[in-house]
This record gives C-alpha cells, sequence and structure tokens, in this order.
C-alpha cells in the first residue's frame, strides 16, 4: 500500500508505503520467510531514493535460519544500505552494518555476535555458545568473503570438553579456513590452523598440543585409565561421511 505525490514538473516524489506478509521466495526462491516493511520515496522520477524499517519473520536459508530479523534501510537504484540489522534465534543475537552496490554486485560490511548456539550450525552433537567479534564481509553477491574472530568457553564437541577456545575463521562460501586456533582443555593448549571444502566435505588440520591431559581428548573405555600429557606436532585429513 502506497500513497504520497509527484510532481509532473520538478519530478520530485513524497511517498510513504507498507508492504505486509510479502514472502521471501519472491526475491529469491531459496529463501523462506516473511516481510514486512513501512517507509518513505523521495527524490525525483528519475532518482528515487527510500528508507524504510523491515521486519523479517521465519527466514530460513539452507541451514540457516533466524525467527526475527530486524533492520533499517536506505538506498536508491545503485545501492543499498542497511543499519542496525539485527538477527535473533533461541538465545544468540547478530548484530550488523553494510551495503550492496546493485550494478557491481559488490558488498561491504560489518557483523558481530553474541550467545550463538553451535548447536544451530553443527547438531546435537556441539554444544555451547559462542561470540563473534570482528566480522567482515567483502567480494561480490556471487564470490563473498566473510571473516571473523570466534570465542567460547566450554564447549561440548563429539564427546570432549574443552575450557575454552579462540580462532579466526575466513570463508568464501566454498571452503573455511580455520587460523590462529586456540584450544584450552585443562592445564594444556592446542594451537593450529585447518581448512575444510564444503562440496568435498573434507579437509585437514595441523595442531601443535602443549601439556594436554590424555585423559580429556582420548576415551579407551572405563577400565582403562590414561595419564601425563600431550605435547607435539599433530596432522590429520578430514572426511565427513555421509
Amino acid at each position: 500500500v502506497a500513497s504520497g505525490t509527484a510532481d509532473i514538473k520538478s519530478k520530485a516524489l513524497d511517498a510513504k508505503f507498507v508492504a505486509g506478509a510479502v514472502p521471501l521466495g519472491v526475491f529469491n526462491p531459496d529463501v523462506q520467510g516473511t516481510l514486512f516493511a513501512k517507509g518513505n520515496v523521495k527524490g525525483t522520477l528519475n532518482r528515487p531514493k527510500y528508507d524504510a524499517h523491515v521486519e523479517v519473520y521465519g527466514t530460513q536459508y539452507k541451514e540457516i535460519s533466524a525467527p526475527l530479523l530486524v533492520a533499517n534501510i536506505e538506498g536508491d537504484r545503485d545501492i543499498l544500505k542497511f543499519h542496525s540489522l539485527n538477527a535473533s534465534s533461541g538465545t544468540g543475537k547478530l548484530s550488523a552494518n553494510g551495503e550492496v552496490a546493485f550494478r557491481t554486485e559488490q558488498i561491504t560490511g560489518n557483523f558481530s555476535g553474541e550467545n550463538l548456539s553451535l548447536s544451530d550450525w553443527f547438531g546435537e552433537d556441539v554444544l555451547g555458545t559462542v561470540a563473534l567479534t570482528n566480522g567482515t564481509v567483502s567480494g561480490t553477491l556471487s564470490q563473498p568473503r566473510i571473516s571473523g574472530r570466534v570465542k567460547g568457553q566450554k564447549v561440548y564437541a563429539y564427546g570432549s570438553a574443552v575450557d575454552g577456545f579462540e580462532a579466526l575463521l575466513t570463508t568464501d562460501l566454498k571452503e573455511l579456513t580455520l587460523s590462529e586456533a586456540s584450544v584450552m582443555v585443562g592445564t594444556g593448549t592446542l594451537s593450529g590452523t585447518g581448512r575444510f571444502a564444503f562440496d568435498s566435505q573434507t579437509g585437514s588440520v595441523a595442531v601443535i598440543a602443549k601439556d594436554v591431559p590424555l585423559d580429556r581428548v582420548l576415551r579407551p573405555g572405563p577400565e582403562i585409565a590414561l595419564l601425563g600429557t600431550a605435547n607435539g606436532t599433530f596432522n590429520a585429513k578430514l572426511l565427513v561421511s555421509g
């Protein structure tokens, strides 16, 4: 629904609009959700400018979901800017700012998050929450590059518990790169780097262990007790089977 004026001589625009219950599939068939928006259109007929408050409910894109997404946007035919974008999922919150240039498809932005649930991304075998800082987005819509620093405490993953971890993650949505990684296990630490390819579901890690308690990383069975610590360099190949 829209209302307003358009001056034929000056071509000036002054209008308001309200959009309700618009399915996101109209813009991208791979995305589910419902959009509500309220805003203004200014400028001229040749170069209109708009600003709006947008709320999206039930967003779902592949394995990523957000029950509520709220943002303030502005732009024209050439560029879309979004401010104070906030997405909520469970106890987690993600905040972002950025812009998209339509002609070049260039994207830039920054983001951060808190209390992000690992089980939402990796399933029930990985429990705990993380904070995301120094997040950046660059590249283009078809070839984005995303990076950010992840930090968490008391994480339980695939039968083992860690007391804390921190790492820099970078991805182009084809491959995930792990660098500057540090994992705290008891009084010991694991540091290293890694890569993981999403299409082939394969990867590799290189890890340096220092004074890592063996009973925290190996579980041979209740009849065997492991004593001592692990030190050294380890390399491993990763393969996720279906």
